[in-house]
């Protein structure tokens, strides 16, 4: 009987599909007032001066989150050469649930990622959203320019 019961746990932990699991769904844009093309290039202490009372850090500055450390919006940051250099936004909802947005490696693509996302919210967003779409789409014909030009 004693066998039986751990090949039954075997072979559920074997056949259950990570799909499944509530731990790491998709997240799609959703507008928390500071979007990653604004925090990639920072420094630890620009982000802490730039952000303030915006973004909360934890110590390591591997965080920033807008309401608290256990739940809610944040961003996950790397570093090279003590710069963000990569941001992946993230959701922890009321129940833990870890909602993982894209890993965005450059300006570049954190640019697409929030003009795709605020160009797709309904009725165009609020005021605040239609600025920073503006402004986003400065950026990234800024940015297509200054490449074209090397």
């Amino acid at each position: 009987m004693k066998y039986i019961i751990t090949v039954i746990v075997l072979l559920a932990f074997v056949f259950t599909p990570v799909a499944f699991s509530h731990d790491h769904l998709k997240a799609e844009y959703v507008p928390w007032g500071i979007d990653e093309y604004e925090l990639f290039g920072l420094t630890k202490n620009q982000l802490a001066k730039d952000f303030k009372n915006k973004l909360h850090f934890n110590k390591e500055f591997s965080e920033g989150y807008l309401t608290r450390l256990d739940y809610g919006p944040r961003f996950l940051f790397t570093y090279n050469n003590n710069q963000v250099s990569s941001i992946q936004r993230m959701f922890i909802d009321g129940y833990g649930c870890h909602i993982m947005g894209p890993i965005l490696n450059s300006k570049k693509e954190a640019l697409k990622f929030s003009i795709d996302g605020l160009s797709a919210l309904p009725n165009g967003g609020d005021k605040e959203d239609h600025l920073r779409l503006i402004s986003a789409k400065k950026l990234l014909a800024n940015y297509m320019l200054s490449v074209k030009s090397k």
